[in-house]
Formats: C-alpha cells, structure tokens, sequence
C-alpha cells in the first residue's frame, strides 16, 4: 500500500494584514518538521500543496532540507483543491441570515473579540449552518462541493500512485478533515470539531491503494513535542 501524508501548515499571520505568509512561529514549526523528516529519512515520491502562501512556505522549509541534504529530490505539484474554504466569505454570508433567524445571536457577535468562547460559538454556528446546505448563496461554493473537490483529488492519488509510495500534501485544515470524513464517515458536526483540532505543522497519515483508504495516524506533531515547549502547540 501507499502511504499519504496530509500536513497541515505552520502557524499564519492571524491578525495581520497578510493572514496567508506563516508567522515567525510558523516559519519555525515548518523547519522542525522538515528536520524531523530528515532525521527519519523520509523521502517522498511526490510532494503536493495548495495554492495559498502558507501551504508552499511550508512545504519549500522541507524542499530546501531535502537539498542541504542531499536527498533525491522530487517532483512537486499545486493544486486548488487542496486549498481551504474561504472562511471570511463563509462568515460574511452565513451571519446575517442567522441574526435574521435569531435576534440573540447578536449578543454573542459583540462578545467575539472578547470572550473566546463566544467565538467558538459563533464560529461554529456559521460554519454547521454552510455545511448544512440549507440556504443557497450562489456566490459561494457548498461543503458538498468543497469536500466533494477534495475527494476527487486523493482518488486521482489514489489511482495515479504505485505500490509502496509515499505522498505529502501540504494543506489546510479543511480538507484534511474533509478527508477525515469521507474515511470513517463522520457527520459534519463530527468534522467540524476535527477541524479544530488540527495543529498547525501536524501529520495525518493514511494507507492506501486504488480501491481503499484508511486513517493510520492523526494530528501527529511529535516534531513540536520533543521541543518541550507548550507555546509551539498551535491551531490557527
């Protein structure tokens, strides 16, 4: 069987004008990372990432270990469906329908900045409303076609990869537990809890041949813990 290993990227720039470039912290868990695959000797076949910034920041700290030293290099691909969903455009629709549907939501929408558990609620509202389909927005793409596109993507792996070999996908959280899902056919709520647990740098690894997939580890970060330092745990 092949092995696929999705990772998620380094820490980005929350808060910043551009959310997309990794943090210093960030550019510092994508190192530890490459390091740690050095020191194992684990060299991909193929290495894929999204689109954005912060997938090919993460994966170029890799890329460049690989060359200091001296393993064989390989080929590297892009691909938008492996890019997350667009959260700000997600929240910028869902919000004013369900302030219309509840007037109280109002209440926790002034407490985000404030109160991280009015954030959680918010944000999980919004995104389990999306993921619901129930409201058509035809300027932004459903979860089923969101998840759906990320599918389509691991059976191309799937069926365009020989026995034995080993994949990296640099990502997002998003489509490493839309992927999740499909797997061990977890509900959309069960998902969206996945979702947020997924530390920036981590590795999801899967088995997998042509007919079949299946989820060996998740959320692996041994290359932050053997730090020792709790501040490198982060999910943003």
């Amino acid at each position: 069987m092949g092995t696929l290993y999705m990772i998620r990227h380094g820490q980005a720039s929350f808060g910043k004008d551009n959310y997309d470039k990794l943090s210093d912290l960030g550019e510092h868990q994508a190192k530890l990372l490459a390091a740690y695959f050095v020191r194992k000797k684990l060299n991909f076949d193929m290495i894929y990432t999204g689109t954005l910034l912060r997938h090919r920041e993460t994966a170029q700290s890799l890329i460049e270990a690989y060359k200091f030293n001296g393993f064989k290099p390989c080929e590297v691909k892009e691909s938008k469906s492996f890019d997350e969903y667009d959260f700000k455009a997600i929240m910028k629709s869902i919000i004013p329908v369900l302030q219309a549907k509840n007037p109280q939501f109002n209440e926790s929408l002034d407490l985000i900045f404030k109160n991280s558990r009015e954030f959680q609620y918010v944000f999980e509202t919004a995104m389990i409303h999306w993921m619901s389909g129930n409201d058509n927005f035809p300027d932004l793409p459903s979860w089923n076609d969101f998840k759906d596109k990320v599918a389509d993507e691991i059976n191309f792996i799937m069926q365009n990869t020989g026995k034995g070999k080993k994949i990296a996908i640099f990502t997002s959280g998003g489509p490493i537990a839309a992927t999740i899902q499909k797997v061990l056919q977890l509900s959309d709520y069960m998902t969206l809890k996945i979702t947020c647990q997924i530390i920036n740098s981590s590795v999801s690894r899967f088995k997998f041949n042509k007919e079949s997939i299946m989820l060996s580890v998740f959320n692996d970060c041994n290359h932050l813990e053997i730090e020792e330092r709790s501040d490198f745990i982060t999910y943003i």
